[in-house]
């Protein structure tokens, strides 16, 4: 429309008579509807385009929405996956450290099926290259060892009958048989199962001494105070409990199947621990005997109090063994066990020991030393230096055997000095033969010492006086308390030693011997034995 009215060629002109203004208008007006139509057209088609271009806005917006949570899931499972990937890393060092805890296990583990196969001291790898040549053993008695035979060994017996045993019939036909003036003797060892409880009803005179102004009891000889349970109860439960092994359980089984006596383990404990009262002196009397010994033993184990750790530690001499419980294992322990004890004092090197004890008064056990350059050797080729060490070793400890009724000890240990320093000073590459000379030149004085002063240059003794109460140990599970711990080592000290220095017919009238010092101790005045 604007383009007609803006036409100067289609302008109405004045001289036009009216029907050609009306014409003129008709025509520009059927033009302008015309363009209005077109333009109507337009607008439905531009009204069409926006609807679409709003549902294609609209669409735009849902994906957008969509696109954005999944924008958000992403970014949340981006997270998780952080953290399961922090989670795998550390599982991954976690099962690296495993995997290297492994190989040290299954390193460890074939050299000790190695050692097995081999005898570290007087026949080990590298003692002789010749073959043993296997001997068949000999039947009956044995060069060297002692006589068995029962009729020739003299027994310990509180009885002893002669019965004549015949038949009236044969065993074969039913037949009837004379009796025979022939006999044959044979002889054979039992015991009498005919031992039952004895209820012993005392009457305790009340006397009184006009001296002291005090009442006096007379004590029978086989009774004890303030218990019920007689002297032979205590001391078949100290034989089974720290001679035999056996548990509280097993205890109460033998007495009441054996002499019909009902004892519950609350009843065992308290038999224990009056034991422990009136033992006490005798167990220190036993440690301050140890420390006075020319050489001492020292060794650790551990224990169990209601599945928390704990540790028996052991001083011992050929003489005297004596443990002693603690929570701890460290410095002070021991140093309380050793006392101002001035003995050479053997052990496997552990650094309490060595810190405890005068460096010239030190002994460093050979099996340790040995057992540990043995282990070197396992992943190391043939022609290696460590092999050569282990060997000069090996052929140091032998001289043990050669040292016997010497005349200068010194000369002796001066000798072991001088081959120690040849194995410290000897030049290898290889870091297994750096670590066995670093732990000689640590050891060398305690190593020289073992060699010329202790009888077999080990601490086995240490370690076999252990096992017993490692026994006792793995069957009761530990304790369940530090005070039925510090009772065990007590009394196993006393059941120990006295195992050592009398036979097992002669250890129940020394432990009844040492219970009634004990009572003499503690009470005052002295018990009164009663005649009657």
């Amino acid at each position: 429309m604007l383009n007609v009215l803006n036409n100067p060629s289609i302008i109405m002109r004045e001289e036009w008579t009216p029907e050609q203004q009306v014409s003129y208008c008709i025509e520009i007006a059927s033009k302008l509807i015309a363009e209005g139509r077109i333009l109507r057209k337009k607008l439905r088609e531009l009204r069409g385009i926006r609807e679409k271009w709003d549902n294609r806005v609209i669409t735009f917006e849902e994906q957008i929405r969509k696109l954005k949570h999944q924008a958000k899931k992403r970014i949340e499972d981006y997270w998780d996956a952080c953290k399961k990937i922090k989670k795998l890393e550390k599982e991954k060092k976690e099962l690296e450290r495993d995997v290297e805890d492994l190989k040290r296990t299954l390193k460890k583990t074939k050299k000790e099926s190695n050692r097995k196969n081999n005898i570290l001291f007087k026949m080990g790898p590298y003692a002789c290259t010749e073959r043993l040549e296997k001997t068949k053993k000999k039947k009956g008695g044995q060069v060297g060892h002692c006589d068995t035979n029962r009729e020739n060994v003299r027994m310990v017996a509180w009885g002893r009958e002669k019965k004549r045993v015949y038949r009236d019939t044969c065993p074969r036909c039913d037949g009837q048989i004379n009796r025979a003036m022939a006999t044959r003797d044979r002889q054979y060892i039992d015991i009498d199962l005919s031992a039952r409880v004895v209820q012993n009803i005392l009457a305790v005179e009340r006397q009184w001494c006009g001296c002291c102004r005090k009442e006096v009891r007379g004590q029978a000889e086989n009774s004890l105070p303030f218990t019920e349970y007689g002297m032979t109860v205590f001391l078949i439960v100290l034989i089974l409990k720290y001679k035999a092994g056996l548990s509280l359980s097993k205890i109460g089984v033998i007495l009441e199947t054996m002499a019909g006596l009902k004892m519950a383990k609350s009843s065992i404990v308290n038999c224990l621990n009056q034991a422990q009262r009136y033992l006490n002196g005798r167990y220190n009397d036993l440690l301050e005997a140890v420390r006075q010994d020319a050489i001492t033993y020292s060794d650790e184990t551990g224990w169990s109090i209601q599945g928390k750790k704990a540790w028996i530690w052991i001083i011992a001499s050929d003489d005297v063994t004596v443990y002693k419980a603690d929570a701890k294992r460290s410095k002070p322990v021991f140093v309380d066990l050793f006392g101002d004890s001035s003995s050479y004092n053997m052990h496997d090197g552990y650094g309490v020991y060595a810190k405890t004890v005068d460096s010239k008064k030190q002994m460093y056990c050979w099996a340790h030393i040995l057992r540990f350059a043995h282990d070197e050797c396992f992943a190391e080729p043939k022609d290696a230096g460590i092999h050569w060490v282990a060997s000069q070793l090996n052929r140091m400890y032998k001289r043990i055997d050669t040292r016997q009724d010497m005349d200068h000890p010194h000369l002796f240990f001066e000798s072991i000095m001088a081959e120690l320093d040849g194995l410290i000073t000897y030049e290898s590459n290889e870091p297994s033969a750096h670590k066995v000379q670093y732990r000689i030149k640590k050891q060398q004085i305690g190593l020289a010492n073992a060699l010329t002063y202790s009888p077999d240059g080990t601490n086995n003794l240490a370690e076999r006086e252990l096992r017993p109460i490692v026994i006792n140990r793995n069957i009761s599970y530990g304790s369940d308390s530090f005070a039925g711990m510090q009772r065990d080592a007590i009394l196993a000290s006393i059941i120990q030693t006295l195992s050592k220095k009398f036979s097992p017919s002669h250890i129940l009238p020394q432990l009844n011997h040492a219970i009634r010092n004990g009572i003499h101790r503690i009470h005052s005045p002295p018990i009164i034995l009663d005649s009657s």
